[in-house]
């Protein structure tokens, strides 16, 4: 009980840090797959993706070029998960002791088995999840080149945020809203 407390407590301090950062301007951040690309600006003071575009390109020698779709989808999801960014890291330490809900303590699964390749007692399936597909705790621009990568796959090892069978631009969206975002 001590340890679900500490990890509420500290998911406050950190989420309560976070809105409180004022804005310091914005930098630009680019991640690309083969086909597709994502350039966004992001806010420093914040870490929220304030626009976005999605480029694509059929062959290696080709330019790249606006995918207007894409970057309509992306936006309106990016909309829709962006004001729950800050109840992330809060969401993801109170599950940090059952990430998967399943209810047998995740230390336990690791104990008989279930993988935890970076050893920081979540399983790597709840944090692949959330977003995090490198496993170094926030999301950035490395889980969005990871993302991109992944790019039309159809039942992908992870990435597929709305669990529809495919990565595409929903996928995409939804992980730009959580950008910045700290978790477990």
């Amino acid at each position: 009980m001590k340890v679900d407390v500490a990890f509420a407590v500290a998911a406050l301090v950190v989420a309560a840090s976070i809105a409180d950062l004022s804005s310091a301007g914005s930098r630009s951040v680019s991640s690309q797959g083969s086909r597709r690309k994502v350039e966004a600006s992001v806010d420093e003071g914040s870490w929220r993706v304030t626009s976005h575009s999605v480029k694509r390109r059929d062959h290696d020698d080709d330019p790249w070029e606006d995918e207007c779709d894409d970057s309509i989808t992306s936006e309106i999801e990016r909309c829709f998960e962006a004001p729950y960014r800050d109840y992330l890291p809060l969401c993801t330490a109170l599950t940090a002791v059952d990430c998967n809900m399943n209810g047998v303590m995740d230390h336990h699964e690791i104990n008989c088995g279930a993988v935890d390749s970076d050893y920081d007692g979540i399983l790597d399936s709840c944090e692949l999840a959330v977003g995090d597909f490198n496993l170094d705790g926030v999301i950035d621009d490395a889980d969005t080149t990871m993302l991109l990568a992944l790019w039309g796959t159809i039942c992908p090892p992870y990435g597929d945020l709305n669990s529809d069978g495919t990565i595409d631009a929903v996928d995409l969206g939804i992980l730009l809203g959580r950008f910045g975002a700290v978790v477990y």
